[in-house]
């Protein structure tokens, strides 16, 4: 099994200092994950990517096409990134792999809306196993919250006594 990072760079956006830096986050990521997950021979494509390919509060996304390619985005202008490189890059490599991993035990996706949920959900958690924190997307909302992005659309379930709600719409 050998992961290999492939980092395109003709643009110059991924200079060498942010780079080394990525690869060696990178790198750590791999090794921690191993130690959990059954992975197949994978190239890692990392790029850099405008502002908008890439989710606003972290400036990063990824990709896994299958069990053996994965695409990561980086926004190397972003606000924050700089600062917490090494962790919003394992968080999302960590991410990506298990769904590498998850496409390899399982020979992928079927398709349907509740098995991306799951894989998702799963790969969320394995994101915040490695990390040390859970994503914010992963994050239950609260009625509050759901009721100020939804409005009249959002119909809070609540069991007595519970202070989240999860949305309904």
């Amino acid at each position: 099994m050998a992961i290999t990072f492939h980092f395109l760079s003709a643009s110059g956006a991924l200079h060498a200092e942010f780079k080394t830096r990525v690869h060696a986050g990178l790198e750590v990521c791999v090794q921690t994950c191993l130690a959990k997950l059954v992975l197949g021979d994978l190239d890692v494509v990392v790029m850099a990517a405008p502002k908008r390919c890439v989710i606003p509060q972290l400036g990063v996304s990824g990709y896994a096409y299958d069990a053996h390619q994965i695409l990561l985005r980086l926004d190397p202008d972003h606000d924050s990134l700089a600062q917490n490189l090494e962790h919003r890059v394992s968080a999302l490599l960590a991410h990506e792999l298990h769904h590498c991993a998850r496409f390899l035990a399982c020979g992928g996706l079927t398709g349907t809306f509740g098995d991306a949920l799951v894989s998702e959900g799963l790969a969320c958690c394995f994101e915040g196993e490695i990390v040390g924190v859970t994503p914010f997307y992963a994050i239950e909302c609260m009625g509050t919250l759901c009721n100020r992005v939804y409005g009249d659309r959002f119909t809070p379930i609540c069991r007595k006594g519970q202070s989240a709600c999860r949305c309904a719409l």
